[in-house]
């Protein structure tokens, strides 16, 4: 009683005191929609900046988007380039055989590729050739190819002799191209293949370099012996590979000093005969890129479905060769669709982006506000919240349904008190004092009127109002909720949100 004899005395002392920019109370409450002009605006309106502006996003509403990258299956024409030998015949067809244990392949950049694998292959078979084509090397180009060789021989009337490989090593130089998808045959000539070591000549300069390197090799193990930390044990080591090597000639009949020439053809990669493709994809969100799980993917006019894992993933494989019609739905999101053409194998990737079908603004309220109670978490006729959408508004490219506003006017006492609601996509409202994300001031700017709304006590009123027109006619990423408090007594407006509806 003492409260309300408080409140009545105080209305008749400041009641000459009341104004406004949008007038007293009225007892009709039309939920109208209506825009007001701006020479209804107050004349000594200045706009004030609340808080961090809000930049507008330059990032449009804009319809779902789909695209597709078709590559062949692994194996198939994306199969990794190969080499393969081809030994012309000539004059010379002995058959030596070799043990392998190394290959290395350099390109004409100086990379590199080098494989260790003991092999025994015969020069004037497949087996070499074989041996390369096991061998997986990116597409380029190359000069040099080089096998590391442990032993090498030749039958001969029905014995085997040795054949020294100078330097251990079988070298083919020339320029070749790996390409993906391609055979790369080098198609070799040797000439002048094998040299008898039978000249007396040959044999004694063998003998030499063998009692030379031995007497420097003896040397240097009794100096080592006798002087560990001094003399170096290296010397020892190249002594006794020079008199190894020395003996080993001298076993061996022949030499092998080929001359060779390398020649290069590409030839596709058959591929092999299948019927059917594969199909792989993602699906993102349109707003913010992040994969959407749960998304059903269908390929129509095939009884076949699946979903999007946690990284938005899917994949359908075997699928008939054709063209089908590929759709992504889920209740959250707008239904999306394209055309996929599945290739007799290949793989088709497809990446989806989805708009969500519903569009929320973030959640808004103001605190206690009139112009005069003094109980007022903020003094003033008017308060603001704004109200942001994550992406602009566009009305036009979508499906759009309805959007709408939601918020509880509640009263600071008991009974009821009305205000008018105004919507704009720009601050309205020019500030006198601010709470957190919100503000209340005597002046402003009018947007869209809402209408004109009861503010109970207790729990509040909850309203919802179709803001359909009034958003299609204002696109934005940003809209200003103001209230008018047509009464002396604090209102308050809670949960205020912006819901756009695209299905």
């Amino acid at each position: 009683m003492k409260r309300n004899l408080f409140l009545a005395v105080f209305l008749a002392i400041f009641a000459s005191m009341l104004v406004g920019c949008g007038g007293g109370g009225g007892s009709s409450n039309p939920v109208g929609n209506n825009i007001v002009n701006s020479s209804n605006a107050d004349s000594n309106f200045i706009r004030a900046n609340i808080g961090s502006p809000v930049v507008k996003r330059k990032f449009s509403f804009a319809k779902n988007s789909c695209s597709i990258i078709q590559k062949f299956r692994a194996g198939i024409h994306a199969a990794a380039a190969r080499i393969r030998l081809e030994l012309l015949s000539d004059s010379n067809n002995e058959d030596i055989t070799m043990t392998i244990n190394s290959m290395m392949v350099k390109s004409v950049t100086g990379q590199k590729y080098t494989f260790n694998e003991q092999a025994e292959v015969q020069l004037n078979g497949n087996s070499l050739s074989a041996l390369l084509a096991q061998k997986e090397l990116p597409e380029g180009k190359y000069n040099y190819i080089e096998f590391k060789v442990d032993s090498a021989s030749i039958m001969e009337n029905g014995e085997e002799y040795g054949v020294h490989i100078p330097f251990d090593k079988l070298r083919l130089t020339g320029n070749f191209e790996l390409k993906d998808g391609y055979e790369t045959t080098l198609t070799i000539l040797f000439s002048h293949k094998l040299i008898i070591n039978a000249q007396k000549q040959y044999s004694r300069a063998l003998e030499l370099q063998y009692f030379s390197a031995r007497i420097v090799y003896l040397a240097a193990k009794a100096a080592y012996e006798d002087h560990p930390n001094v003399v170096n044990k290296g010397l020892m080591d190249i002594a006794k590979a020079a008199m190894d090597s020395a003996k080993k000639a001298m076993s061996n009949k022949y030499t092998l000093v080929p001359t060779v020439k390398l020649g290069c053809k590409l030839t596709p990669i058959p591929i092999p005969q299948v019927t059917d493709g594969d199909v792989t994809g993602v699906v993102t969100s349109l707003v913010d890129g992040t994969p959407l799980s749960n998304i059903t993917i269908s390929l129509e006019g095939l009884n076949n479905s699946t979903v999007t894992d946690a990284n938005g993933k899917f994949t359908f494989t075997n699928v008939p060769a054709g063209t089908y019609n590929l759709v992504a739905s889920n209740n959250d999101y707008i239904d999306t669709n394209c055309n996929v053409e599945i290739n007799a194998g290949q793989v088709s990737t497809v990446e989806m982006k989805l708009n969500p079908a519903l569009i929320y603004s973030n959640v808004g309220e103001t605190g206690w506000f009139s112009e005069f109670y003094p109980l007022a978490d903020i003094n003033g006729t008017f308060g603001e919240v704004g109200l942001e959408t994550p992406i602009r508004i566009d009305f036009v490219s979508m499906a759009f349904t309805k959007a709408e506003i939601k918020f509880n006017a509640k009263l600071h006492v008991n009974g009821s008190s009305r205000f008018n609601a105004f919507l704009a996509t720009d601050q309205q409202v020019s500030a006198e004092g601010q709470i957190g994300s919100w503000w209340a001031g005597n002046t402003c700017n009018r947007g869209i009127n809402l209408g004109n709304f009861l503010a109970t006590s207790d729990d509040g009123y909850n309203y919802t109002i179709d803001i359909t027109e009034q958003l299609k006619a204002n696109p934005s990423n940003i809209y200003y909720f103001a209230a008018e408090n047509l009464d002396i007594v604090d209102i308050k407006l809670s949960d205020i949100q912006i819901t756009v509806y695209y299905k």
